[in-house]
């Protein structure tokens, strides 16, 4: 009888160690969920970082000129220096041809105005007449930044009796190409020259 008895609670003992140990939640589970929460919040930390980083950048971007308006503005400036190599270009093809006075074509000859007219014209530049009258064109700058494609002008006091196009300046030289009575076309550095040093008057700027 107490045999059976001891049984009983034993059996009994043991089903409610089974039930409690069965509703019990596991140590490592908390653990594990508590780890997993502080990965969760760093990744996110982390996340909203790099967005932020990113829209930085973004905006940053969008405030520099793009490209294509870097671009028109240097290709602005080249084209117009272009326009003057091609002047001084044409000019040269012409370097050797004699010298008539009046002479405005190739092929009769030319005197300084007919030539500087003409190589202007050729590059699309509207310059005609005497070398007096194209005096009067374009904008007068100032002998140390004239640039090639400019026009220099000669003469005694303050009257105008010859005309060149600018072929270099360095500061040091100034060269310009120039239809003259004694070798027809040709390069002449004026600023070592004492005969055209001495007679130059000033110059203009037709290309702009």
């Amino acid at each position: 009888m107490i045999k059976n008895g001891l049984i009983r609670y034993s059996l009994l003992g043991a089903m409610l160690i089974f039930l409690m140990s069965a509703c019990s939640t596991p140590r490592y589970s908390h653990a594990g969920d508590r780890h997993s929460t502080k990965k969760s919040e760093r990744y996110a930390k982390n996340e909203r970082k790099s967005r932020s980083t990113k829209s930085s950048r973004v905006s940053k971007k969008s405030r520099k000129p793009s490209k294509s308006n870097r671009s028109k503005t240097t290709v602005a400036k080249v084209e117009k220096l272009d326009l003057r190599l091609n002047v001084v270009a044409s000019a040269e093809k012409f370097i050797g041809l004699k010298y008539t006075w009046g002479g405005k074509t190739p092929k009769s000859g030319f005197d300084c105005s007919g030539f500087t007219s003409y190589v202007m014209q050729e590059n699309g530049v509207d310059v005609q007449g005497a070398s007096q009258h194209q005096s009067k064109l374009g904008k007068r700058v100032s002998k140390s930044k004239v640039a090639p494609g400019d026009l220099i002008f000669f003469g005694k006091g303050s009257k105008v009796s010859h005309v060149a196009i600018v072929k270099a300046n360095t500061g040091k030289s100034l060269e310009v190409i120039h239809a003259t009575s004694g070798s027809g076309v040709r390069i002449d550095d004026i600023n070592d020259s004492r005969y055209w040093n001495k007679r130059y008057l000033y110059a203009r700027q037709v290309i702009r």
